[in-house]
């Protein structure tokens, strides 16, 4: 996903940017999330531990 934000900068200060490549980019860029959000989330409970994370999510929700 960095690549494409890389490449989204280049293109948009050689002034290369239409909205075409925009659109384009943005649906590369939402796949990509969508690929890497489920896994990263899934993985969070056994990196923190399931005390740490119901602590910390009890804590961000009071705020």
């Amino acid at each position: 996903m960095a690549i494409l934000i890389i490449c989204l900068g280049i293109l948009a200060l050689s002034n290369n940017l239409n909205i075409y490549i925009l659109f384009l980019l943005q649906i590369f860029i939402s796949i990509m999330d969508s690929i890497f959000l489920a896994s990263s989330t899934a993985i969070l409970p056994e990196l923190a531990g399931e005390e740490k994370l119901m602590r910390a999510y009890i804590h961000q929700r009071w705020k």
